[in-house]
């Protein structure tokens, strides 16, 4: 998470090299996303920690932004 929005990428490339050029970290670590087929829309769950970064992810303020930008909602 930047000052700005959520970036996900593949877990192949480590936080600290996606995160070049992006300015300050808020937080940093994993994610499941599942899809509600009743609601028709993805779940996301952050979780963990990025160890190259040394940031924790925040799980509820993540989530919240993760959901919007998965759902469309920004």
């Amino acid at each position: 998470m930047t000052d700005y929005s959520p970036v996900v990428f593949n877990e192949v490339i480590t936080h600290a090299d996606a995160a070049i050029g992006l300015g300050e970290i808020k937080s940093a670590g994993f994610l499941n996303v599942t899809f509600d087929t009743e609601k028709e829309e993805f779940d996301c769950f952050p979780y963990g920690e990025s160890i190259s970064l040394g940031v924790k992810c925040d799980k509820e303020e993540d989530k919240k932004k993760l959901d919007r930008l998965f759902n469309y909602q920004l």
